[in-house]
């Protein structure tokens, strides 16, 4: 691995979380000898997103030259790509996390090429490339790309800028983006650079336009110090939450944070008078409060929640305060609703504890 693509690689392990990047994917064809699939490849949800990085070592022609040149390999190798998903369903690859990329699943999921270079020299550049095999995708210098993933947040709104970018690059034929403020003034925003954008994106996605905040910050270290406190039974689960708390907007991530930080800052009360919660289609988030962390009850309190609110799939995130010190318990239970006629009786009970008023989204 080239120092660029273990930069890249880091970042993208950062940003993405382990769980869903992959790396080092050279195989054996017989005949044929070693081949590479990709550079890294990030799978998420229903999308897969394919990098090939280019970085300057020694070179004698023009930074214009060399940026043509490699982003003309890129592009092969993209294709190449394409075309080992489609001829070798039998290939798998597995990350640092022990987790599998089998080939075979990976003709029904959306592509998403990119290409990142390494070239301290080039600082304007051609963002998109429209590819006759492969559509038209995203170029971006190394900066750029860090960029990108420190103004957003999570893997999805990262994805969902790449689409935002090709779409504006491609359908606009001015660097001029003006909105529509709520007081029914306008404002123009000047698209210069990488941030000019985000920011356009941010824009367009958020009325109110949610800056990066400590919040937001803050919901990035309890992701990163989740690994270490889920209850051992659980630690199975682990990318399967990762990957639901990954969905979560801009919004809802503050409102998240917000409430987990004001668990820590607050003394403890009652853990009855403290759940909020957060539902998100068949998935719920629980937040408690409590001065001791004791698994029967938890689980038990978990699973009432999850019933009384027809779930299929619950988190709960127990906050443990004693005095200045703190530490965060998760439990996570997944198995299809069905009607339970003693698990309603405690679901009614446990509903009084949690009226609707309760939930993080509304307060």
């Amino acid at each position: 691995m080239t120092n660029s693509e273990k930069i890249v690689s880091l970042l993208s392990q950062g940003y993405f979380y382990s769980e869903f990047t992959y790396n080092d994917l050279v195989f054996t064809i017989t005949g044929v000898g070693d081949l590479e699939f990709s550079d890294t490849v990030i799978k998420f949800n229903d999308r897969l997103l394919l990098i090939q990085i280019k970085e300057k070592t020694s070179s004698t022609v023009s930074p214009e030259t060399w940026f043509k040149n490699n982003i003309k390999l890129a592009n092969k190798q993209h294709k190449d790509t394409l075309k080992y998903i489609n001829d070798n369903p039998d290939l798998s690859f597995s990350n640092n996390c022990g987790n599998v990329l089998n080939i075979n699943e990976l003709k029904n999921l959306h592509p998403i090429f990119l290409t990142i270079f390494v070239n301290d020299e080039i600082h304007q550049y051609e963002k998109i490339k429209i590819s006759q095999h492969i559509g038209t995708y995203n170029i971006f210098s190394h900066s750029d790309f860090e960029l990108v993933c420190q103004k957003l947040i999570t893997p999805l709104e990262i994805l969902n800028y790449l689409q935002f970018r090709i779409n504006f690059l491609s359908n606009y034929n001015t660097n001029i983006v003006i909105k529509n403020l709520p007081n029914g003034e306008i404002q123009i925003i000047s698209i210069q650079n990488e941030e000019d954008l985000i920011n356009a994106y941010l824009w367009e996605t958020y009325e109110d336009n949610l800056e990066i905040s400590h919040n937001c910050e803050f919901f990035r270290y309890i992701l990163g110090n989740y690994k270490s406190k889920i209850y051992d039974s659980d630690k199975d689960y682990y990318s399967k939450i990762i990957e639901v708390l990954m969905r979560l907007n801009r919004k809802e991530i503050n409102l998240l944070s917000e409430r987990l930080q004001y668990e820590i800052q607050n003394e403890f009360t009652n853990p009855l008078e403290s759940f909020r919660f957060m539902i998100l289609d068949d998935f719920g988030i629980l937040l408690m409060k409590t001065d001791e962390f004791i698994k029967k009850r938890s689980s038990i309190i978990l699973q009432d929640f999850k019933y009384c609110k027809k779930l299929n799939k619950a988190l709960l995130i127990e906050t443990i305060k004693k005095g200045n010190e703190f530490i965060m318990m998760w439990l996570y239970t997944e198995f299809p609703y069905a009607y339970d006629g003693e698990e309603e009786e405690y679901a009614k009970k446990f509903e009084t504890f949690l009226p609707s008023s309760k939930s993080i989204i509304n307060n």
